[in-house]
């Protein structure tokens, strides 16, 4: 049995045979540098504004490479095809997973689950979050409760790290009867914190026809360690736990163009959730946006009319427009192969906007619009992830907005001549890691437990 009182360290050993790398490992982005390297070198030589001038000889430099040829056929001078060894890399499998040092191989991956779970709940931590109807973890895990049952959207728990204000852990939620998971980049599907459920805990994800470069298969990967409750969930289907209704949206955005891409069938997989409990309702959109196959936008307004307006939109806000050459200094460098020549100097917007995130909870006639999906702790922080919200704020407008951005344009819509200005319907509400909210249908009340009260002078 393990002995903790924390969360275990975990990390996973992979085999990748593949020819190119896998989206399970950093080898595929190592191969997408070889592939841009005179894109790379004009970054680091003469800076951005220079490599954005050239585009488009720089791209067609790319392509003429031994580099490129080996992992894509190209036709001319900015025509080519993804190779199907580099879009579904095979031969891509964990072969062991060291927990707190221990290497423990694949027969005993069975237990594995059953171990960590039991070592969690051997600490419980129970506290006035247990009788709320929405706990706000961070970025973008969020527990959602009725009086007999509980799910959780995208759980990534954290180690504790210095000062009085701390990561929520695993332990402190309690049981958990249902997990969602919205797409596989890793701070929404993280392996190490899904082992810390009950390895019967049915995980809901989305359906992956084949692991590409863009998408695990995460059905696999988590049968794979144990996992035997996993369903693989349509857009549009409806799922009952306990006493809460799930059901699975589309999920349109945080692809490597808003239009028209190579491969248009190799993906970002990804499901965004409807939750509903005998008290409330709760949609959770993530990264989403709009892409050459639908809007999220279009989905809410589907989804209210098929199910009514919502208590709680959770949607991400940072836009994050770039043009695509800004792909290559990104955590997901890869996106840039899939985008066509017409559009290598177009800029593109991978995910909802601020002002978008308003719309959104318009169409979904949202009673509140909860900003999220960019950090907001110092433990995100640290990792790179969203703004800073301490004593020394600091922000990228175009990347990282503060949050509150969110509620300044829910309260400034439209502007008239008079200097006065029309305000939305749907009331901003900041929440910050650790908050938790009661809510009868007509008064809210947020609650704050000690170890996870926001200590910046902001909110």
């Amino acid at each position: 049995m393990l002995q903790v009182s924390t969360p275990p360290r975990l990390e996973f050993e992979i085999h990748d045979g593949s020819v190119f790398g896998s989206i399970l490992t950093a080898r595929c982005e190592t191969t997408v540098q070889e592939m841009l390297a005179p894109l790379g070198w004009a970054f680091l030589l003469h800076g951005y504004p220079y490599a954005g001038l050239h585009t488009r000889e720089l791209l067609q430099a790319c392509l003429h490479t031994e580099a490129f040829g080996r992992a894509a056929e190209v036709s001319s001078a900015t025509e080519y095809r993804l190779r199907e060894s580099f879009l579904y890399p095979s031969d891509v499998n964990i072969v062991a997973c060291h927990v707190n040092g221990r290497r423990v191989v694949p027969d005993r991956w069975a237990n594995l689950a059953d171990e960590i779970h039991q070592a969690v709940a051997a600490h419980p931590a129970a506290g006035p979050m247990d009788d709320t109807d929405l706990t706000f973890v961070g970025h973008n895990t969020v527990v959602v409760r009725s009086h007999t049952t509980r799910v959780i959207v995208d759980p990534w728990f954290l180690p504790p790290g210095e000062g009085d204000f701390q990561p929520i852990q695993r332990r402190e939620l309690g049981p958990i009867d249902a997990v969602l998971i919205t797409h596989s980049h890793p701070d929404h599907f993280d392996l190490a914190s899904l082992l810390g459920f009950a390895r019967d805990t049915p995980v809901l994800v989305p359906q992956v026809p084949r692991e590409s470069i863009l998408a695990i298969d995460m059905a696999r990967r988590l049968t794979d360690l144990g996992f035997s409750d996993v369903r693989p969930t349509a857009w549009w289907q409806e799922v009952r736990i306990g006493d809460i209704d799930v059901t699975a949206l589309p999920f349109y955005g945080e692809q490597p163009t808003t239009g028209a891409m190579l491969h248009p069938a190799v993906r970002n997989a990804g499901n965004t959730w409807l939750v509903r409990t005998p008290r409330c309702s709760a949609a959770f959109t993530a990264d989403s946006g709009r892409d050459g196959q639908g809007d999220v936008q279009e989905v809410a307004l589907e989804a209210c009319r098929r199910y009514g307006p919502l208590d709680f939109l959770f949607t991400g806000y940072r836009g994050w427009s770039m043009y695509p050459i800004q792909l290559l200094k990104s955590s997901i460098a890869r996106y840039l192969l899939f985008v066509p020549a017409p559009l290598w100097t177009v800029r593109q917007q991978l995910m909802t906007s601020v002002e978008e995130a308003v719309d959104l909870a318009e169409r979904w006639q949202a009673r509140f619009l909860v900003p999220y999906a960019d950090g907001g702790a110092p433990w995100y922080w640290q990792r790179g992830l969203g703004p800073r919200l301490d004593q020394m704020p600091r922000e990228h407008v175009g990347v990282d907005p503060f949050p509150d951005h969110v509620v300044r344009a829910a309260g400034q819509r439209c502007p008239e001549a008079d200097g006065t200005t029309a305000a939305s319907s749907t009331r901003p509400l900041l929440l910050r890691p650790g908050d938790s909210v009661v809510w009868d249908g007509s008064g809210l009340e947020r609650v704050r437990v000690d170890g996870h009260r926001w200590p910046f002078a902001a909110g």
